[in-house]
Formats: structure tokens, C-alpha cells, sequence
């Protein structure tokens, strides 16, 4: 044996055995004797890209395959390398030459569908995968990319069914773990894909995707705490992790810290200034802080980077509708109907777009929250001007009693139950853009809209009866799945201070549900009544029998204005856009007065002046 064979023998012991100094040390030297040596050029192509020297990696390799252009395994590398560094037509044309010399060569068809999913051809991926499979059944990285190639058709059963068999050929397979677990979120299997991500790290603590994927799990279930210590972990291993520092941002958000949020998103931006998730979620806290220039200039940036960016579209519509600008606020309002959450509509019949309806049948459909129905429902009045025929309402249960008493509306179908037959549909909400509500001015603003059953309002007035003086009635907490609750609801203890107003002002609690915890808080309460309001025809008898309501934004701010009672209403610093900016009377609701905070989180002074406007009452 040669001392040259001698010495490559020994370098690739070296090389095999991870002491990669001396392996170099040993192809160098060895290239120094034979500059044509193939064996000592490929390697040492291998170890340049072992330490991220791709371009040497290339270089080396490319003079082993061009003085030795039939090595199948030196093309396979350097294809590897070309497709990591986006050359992926080059990379594509190696793996090919490989598998025209080898063509049952398992690798070499496996990474050759790698590239042409890299390249968006995912039907050419798979048959790739299915035949490195054929020659090498027992191919756990193979199982796990067809997996990859076939959740991406929507193939989810098949492509479950791939990621199992890597995961029975392979138990460790840290990579699968963590895909598995993606395809079982996408299919709403929450508990087992945080299983998997678990799995993961325990076979490669340091994954920073699994880090990640684990902290969205935790984040989705309002794991606040654990989903940050995910992200930061992720973000400790991969410091340029720009989705991790995004969801980051979600997670300080969601913990109400905004200025961090901001951060945040920023960092995101930092190192994808081109992602436009994080311009969409920057762009929100700007517009909570009143930022409202800037959360423009970002919903912008957002749909210039992606045009069909749904949550932008329809986020930006919010900051339009909110700065007065409705004609193309409700433009892009619209886009709404694209969200997932949106209510589906398997109709044969068409959906209405405000031409004449000539005597035609029409179905509204609710949508969103009870206070968006109550506030809308009022547009079914131009339903009728524009020739509708007959106009059914489609709505909760907890509403029906009450808004078929709205002359406007011939039939009220509670949703889930049958529908009857119509010719047109509507969604409420696209109600003003097709009557041309482009400005304040032309809000149709009459009120009352909506009545109350005058033998519950009978009823309920004598039961207030026992509670003498001034009645007000209130609410301080919303739905905890609002997204905004957090800035809208007030604790219940704010109230005290209206009592103190007056000896005369007698306070009813019309809470229901969530935040009833708190009535011991308002020391001046006359009357609880929130537990016996069975839906919300009862409500509005109450309310028609009390002198004023004083609510945080909630469905019965909307209720009070439709029925034309006096309502204040407590409006957080950053306001849903219907309160639009600076003005204390709403021109959706004229009994209506605004107290908006002049910070964020500080109601104190909101409840002080409106304590100061009942004592100015003198009641």
C-alpha cells in the first residue's frame, strides 16, 4: 500500500472519529502531493461545510465530480450544498447525474424530492419519496418527508400515517416528533401535538422549532407564562429567530405588557424586515397605544409584502372605520368574511350586493358578537325601502324574543334551526357599505329602533319600585373571549363612586355571568338583577324601566342606545372603532355620552367625572 493510500485511510479515520483538525491537516497535505486526489477533494468539501464554509465546501466538491465525473456520491453532496445555498436548478441537475449513475440510489432520490418541494412541485416530490421508498423501505428520513410533501396537498390521514412509520422506524426522531405534532395542531388534536413537541426536545433539547411549536401550543391555551419561557428558550438557541420574537410580541400583548410587545416586533422586523405577520401585529399595539400614524404605515407595509393578508385587511379596516374613514373602511371590512371564524354560507342562492330587491325575499345572517346584531339590525328598516318582499333575521336564541318585535323583520329563525326559503342573502355587517354609510352623516341614526314588551317593562318597574330615587343600572365585565376585554372591562368597585354621587341614586347590577363575583365591591347597590335576565327581551324591559345605564362596551351599550334609554358608556383608551376618536356622543346611539379613559388603564378619572356629572345633576 502506497503512503498516500496510507494517509487518506488515516484522515478519514480522523474525520470519522470527529477530530476534524487533523482530518483537514491530513486532505491537505495529501492534496498538496496529488492535486487530483478525488477522495481527499470531496471530503475536504464535506468538512468546509461541516463549519459553514459553503463556498469552499462547492468549490472542492465541484473539482472532485469534474475529475471524476462518475462518483454518485460526491454529486449527491454537492447537491445537498447547492440546494442549502438556493441554487436549486443546479442542485436538482447533481442529483439527477447521481441517479443516472446509481438510479436505485435511496439518498440521492430522497434529497432530489427535498429540492423539487424546495422548488414548489410537490406532486414530483412525492413520487421521488415513493421511490427512494421502494429502494429502501426501511427509510425513517423518507417517511418523514413524505409526510412534509403530503400535509402540504391536505393529504392530513396519509400524511399522519408517514410520520408514524418514521417515528416506528426511528422512536428518536426528533424532526418527526416535532412534524407530527404540526400536522396534529392543524388537525385541532392540541393535547397530542403538544405530546409530540415534548417528545421532541426530550430527544433534542436544543430545537429551537420544537421550542417554538411548543410555545404556540401553550400560548393557545392562555399559558401566558410557559408559552414565554418557550419563545425565549427558542430564541436563546436560534438569536435571529424572527417568528419566535414575533409571537413573543403576541404573548406581551396578551400579558398587557405593550411596550414590550413593540420590542418585540420589532426584533422580528430586525432580522425579516420582509415578514409581514409582525408589521399586521405591530401595527395593533401602535393602534391600542393611539399610535395611529405609525399602526397605519405598518397595515400598509403588511399588504404591500402579502396582498391577500386577510387579518391586515380586515385590522386595518377597524383603524379606518375607527379615524371616520368608512368608505374604505368598509371596504376592506369585507375582507372579514375570508376569516376562518367567519360563518359559512353553503347557499345555491347569491349573496345580496344592494341593487333593488323588487319584492324579493332576503336572509340576514348574524355574525360576531349581540352588540354588532343590536347595532346593525337597524339597517333592516332600508331593507324595505330598497323593496324587500320579506326580510328574515337569523340569530341567537338570546336575541329572538326581542328583535321580532322589529316591525322591519318579518320572520326571526333562530340560528342552528331550519331556514326558510329566500331568494338573497346578506350578511348584517355588510349592511352599511351597500346603503353608501360613508361618512357620519349618513349613519341612520333614529331611535328607538328596537322596543320593549310593555308587560315586562310593567313588570320590571315594579320590582325597581323597591328601590327608591334615581335608578342606574350597570355592567363592568364582557366576555372573556373578546380579544379586547382586557382594556374594556372595569373591576366592579369602580361603580362605588356613582352611589356616592347622591343619596338618591340607587345603583341595579345588570352583570351576568363572569365578573358577578364581584357585587360585594359595590358597597351602594340596591338591587341585583343580572341573574334573573333570562335573554335579552328581558334586558331591554329592564332598561325601559331604569333613568340611566352606565356600561362598559359590551352588548348592552347597544341595547340601551337602540332603545333610545340614556347610556354612558366607559371607553377604553384605544376604543373599538364604532366610538371612532375624541367625540363624547355617538352618532350611531343620540342618547348615548362617551367617557373615554385619557390613558390606558386608568379609569379612575372616568368614573370621577361621571360621579361629577350626577352631582352636577343634582339628584
Amino acid at each position: 500500500m502506497d503512503t498516500s493510500q496510507q494517509a487518506f485511510e488515516l484522515a478519514v479515520q480522523y474525520h470519522q472519529a470527529g477530530n476534524f483538525p487533523q482530518a483537514e491537516q491530513l486532505y491537505r497535505q495529501i492534496l498538496q502531493a496529488d492535486p487530483r486526489h478525488v477522495g481527499a477533494l470531496h471530503l475536504l468539501g464535506l468538512i468546509a461545510h461541516q463549519f459553514g464554509r459553503s463556498d469552499l465546501a462547492i468549490e472542492y466538491i465541484s473539482e472532485a465530480v469534474q475529475l471524476y465525473p462518475d462518483f454518485p456520491e460526491a454529486r449527491n453532496n454537492l447537491a445537498i450544498i447547492l440546494m442549502e445555498n438556493g441554487r436549486l436548478d443546479e442542485a436538482v441537475s447533481q442529483f439527477h447525474e447521481a441517479l443516472r449513475l446509481v438510479p436505485h440510489f435511496a439518498e440521492a432520490l430522497n434529497n432530489l424530492g427535498n429540492a423539487l418541494k424546495a422548488k414548489g412541485q410537490p406532486v414530483e416530490a412525492e413520487a421521488h419519496y415513493r421511490r427512494a421508498l421502494a429502494n429502501k423501505p426501511s427509510y425513517p428520513e423518507a417517511y418523514n418527508n413524505l409526510g412534509i410533501v403530503l400535509e402540504t396537498q391536505d393529504r392530513l390521514a396519509e400524511a399522519e400515517a408517514s410520520l408514524r412509520k418514521a417515528l416506528q422506524l426511528m422512536p428518536n426522531y426528533a424532526e418527526a416528533h416535532n412534524n407530527l405534532g404540526n400536522l396534529l395542531h392543524k388537525r385541532n388534536n392540541l393535547g397530542e401535538a403538544m405530546n409530540c413537541y415534548r417528545q421532541a426536545l426530550r430527544f433534542k433539547p436544543d430545537f429551537a422549532a420544537a421550542h417554538y411549536n411548543l410555545g404556540l401550543m401553550l400560548g393557545h391555551q392562555e399559558l401566558y407564562t410557559e408559552a414565554e419561557a418557550s419563545m425565549r428558550e427558542a430564541i436563546r438557541l436560534k438569536p435571529d429567530y424572527a417568528e419566535a420574537f414575533n409571537y413573543l410580541g403576541i404573548v406581551s400583548r396578551e400579558q398587557g405588557n405593550l411596550d414590550e410587545a413593540v420590542a418585540n416586533y420589532r426584533q422580528a422586523l430586525h432580522y425579516q424586515p420582509n415578514l409581514p405577520e409582525p408589521h399586521n401585529n405591530l401595527a395593533m399595539v401602535l393602534t391600542i397605544q393611539g399610535r395611529f400614524e405609525e399602526a397605519l404605515s405598518h397595515y400598509q407595509r403588511a399588504l404591500e409584502l402579502k396582498a391577500d393578508y386577510v387579518d391586515a385587511h380586515y385590522n386595518l379596516s377597524h383603524l379606518r372605520l375607527m379615524q371616520g374613514d368608512f368608505e374604505r373602511g368598509w371596504a376592506d371590512y369585507e375582507w372579514r368574511c375570508r376569516r376562518p371564524d367567519h360563518p359559512l354560507c353553503p347557499f345555491p342562492q347569491p349573496i345580496w350586493q344592494g341593487e333593488p330587491l323588487a319584492g324579493r325575499t332576503i336572509l340576514l345572517r348574524c355574525e360576531q358578537g349581540l352588540g354588532d346584531t343590536l347595532q346593525f339590525v337597524r339597517y333592516a328598516r332600508l331593507l324595505k325601502d330598497r323593496g324587500a318582499g320579506k326580510v328574515i333575521l337569523e340569530c341567537p336564541p338570546s336575541l329572538a324574543r326581542l328583535l321580532r318585535r322589529q316591525s322591519a323583520i318579518d320572520q326571526v329563525v333562530n340560528k342552528g334551526e331550519p331556514l326558510p326559503s329566500f331568494d338573497v342573502y346578506a350578511f348584517l355587517l355588510s349592511l352599511p357599505r351597500f346603503f353608501g354609510t360613508n361618512s357620519v352623516a349618513q349613519i341612520p341614526a333614529d331611535v328607538p329602533y328596537l322596543d320593549a314588551d310593555p308587560d315586562l317593562v310593567a313588570r320590571w318597574r315594579t320590582r325597581l319600585e323597591s328601590a327608591p330615587g334615581f335608578h342606574v343600572g350597570i355592567s363592568w365585565q364582557g366576555s372573556r373571549s373578546h380579544r379586547g376585554d382586557r382594556w374594556r372591562s372595569v373591576p366592579a368597585s369602580q361603580f362605588a363612586n356613582l352611589a356616592r354621587a347622591s343619596e338618591n341614586v340607587s345603583l341595579v347590577s345588570l352583570q351576568k355571568g363572569p365578573g358577578s363575583e364581584q357585587l360585594p365591591q359595590i358597597p351602594g347597590l340596591a338591587m341585583d338583577l343580572g341573574h334573573e335576565l333570562t335573554d335579552f327581551a328581558d334586558t331591554a324591559a329592564v332598561l325601559k324601566s331604569l333613568d340611566l345605564v352606565v356600561t362598559i362596551d359590551t352588548a348592552l351599550a347597544h341595547l340601551a342606545g337602540a332603545l333610545g334609554v340614556p347610556v354612558w358608556v366607559a371607553i377604553p383608551f384605544a376604543p373599538d372603532w364604532r366610538w371612532l376618536l375624541e367625540r363624547e356622543d355617538s352618532p350611531w346611539y343620540p342618547t348615548m355620552r362617551l367617557f373615554r379613559q385619557a390613558s390606558p388603564d386608568g379609569w379612575d378619572e372616568v368614573f370621577a367625572r361621571m360621579r361629577q356629572v350626577l352631582q352636577e345633576r343634582g339628584l
